[in-house]
């Protein structure tokens, strides 16, 4: 075979491959990019690109949204309807969701021109430990309008790639009879949130065994992370969002979510309250993150790191002061700046006293 012949042989494989891929990608679409719906089961999509393909046709639909990463997935937007006649919310929960994501959102629904009341805004403990993903998980890249690249940049990335877990994860899924308390079900196209609805059915029907199946439940001691690093990326964007919505007359609902006390046990102690101290310091918030009874109670949480929308309920009625749904009167506090300094040195005082148990407890495991 002549140096011609060979060259065009392998040109010939190089593209036969990338046309295999290519057809791989667009069928088995792992990320739902292209909406083939070959495989009708998500395993993991991409849900900051998918949610703004929907919303670019379908965003005068709503005039409320909810912000935050997943653990507000499970925030039904009918229960902040019923607080806020006249308004149609969308749960614009993405997975590993920062400050950075949430502002660039906001902006881009400014930019588009998108109707918004209300806005209701997750601040999550994690940010600190992250801000801009760099699109290093496909998962989590935004859709190329807010980004300003190129549309055949992007699709043709995704047409490339080999995201072999997800390959092989989104097969399985779809060709897997067993149910799963890990199999989420997106609902992209009306409320944006998503549901496991083999765990809401085993929830309803016997709460006990689906405690004592979720592995998260049952881990012990849990040591504190370092301090993040990434607090004031955070900050700053929070003072961006604040602005915009001043500016736009949008009404803005800020909250910290009510963390599984074994979730609390991570936390780094000084990146916790300095998050609380500086987000305090550009608005009112309610403050639901707390060793309280609630969040030692498995029955209001698929797993450390998510609360169902029981939970969710409680929140709501406290947040709008509805006094028909019976709420724990220390369960979520109203935070602004006269009151940040007695919250924190409660806050404080609170994981001393966790921690000093916890200590107490490995003692007692190790005698035994």
């Amino acid at each position: 075979m002549n140096n011609k012949s060979w060259n065009l042989y392998l040109i010939s494989i190089v593209l036969s491959t990338i046309l295999i891929l290519a057809m791989l990608n667009w069928a088995i679409d792992p990320f739902n990019i292209f909406d083939s719906k070959i495989l009708k089961k998500d395993y993991q999509l991409n849900e900051r690109f998918c949610k703004i393909r929907y919303l670019n046709s379908k965003h005068s639909l709503y005039n409320g949204y909810i912000f935050g990463s997943s653990r507000v997935a499970a925030t039904p937007p009918d229960l902040l309807e019923k607080y806020l006649p006249g308004h149609k919310f969308y749960n614009m929960t993405v997975a590993g969701c920062t400050q950075y994501d949430n502002l660039m959102f906001l902006k881009y629904f400014i930019e588009k021109e998108f109707n918004i009341s209300t806005l209701y805004l997750q601040v999550d403990i994690p940010d600190v430990h992250g801000f801009n993903p760099l699109a290093i998980n496909q998962y989590v890249r935004h859709h190329p309008d807010l980004t300003k690249e190129s549309i055949l940049a992007f699709y043709s990335e995704f047409l490339t790639s080999l995201p072999l877990k997800n390959f092989l994860g989104k097969m399985s899924l779809n060709h897997s009879k067993q149910p799963s308390i890990k199999n989420m079900r997106y609902d992209i196209e009306n409320s944006g949130r998503w549901y496991i609805d083999h765990a809401n059915q085993l929830i309803k029907n016997n709460p006990e065994y689906y405690i004592s199946l979720e592995s998260s439940f049952h881990e012990k001691y849990k040591t504190r992370n370092q301090a993040g690093k990434h607090l004031k990326e955070n900050i700053n964007a929070l003072k961006e969002i604040k602005k915009l919505a001043q500016q736009h007359k949008i009404d803005l609902i800020v909250f910290v979510p009510p963390y599984h006390h074994l979730m609390m046990d991570s936390f780094n102690q000084h990146s916790y309250i300095q998050y609380l101290s500086e987000l305090s310091e550009i608005t009112d918030f309610w403050d639901f993150s707390s060793y309280h009874p609630i969040t030692f109670n498995n029955y209001y949480y698929y797993s450390q790191s998510y609360f169902t929308p029981a939970l969710v309920k409680l929140m709501l009625a406290r947040i709008f002061n509805d006094t028909s749904v019976e709420i724990p009167h220390d369960f979520g506090v109203k935070v602004n700046k006269n009151n940040i300094v007695s919250h924190l040195q409660y806050k404080n005082e609170e994981i001393a006293l966790r921690d000093i148990k916890k200590l107490e407890s490995i003692a007692a495991y190790k005698t035994n």
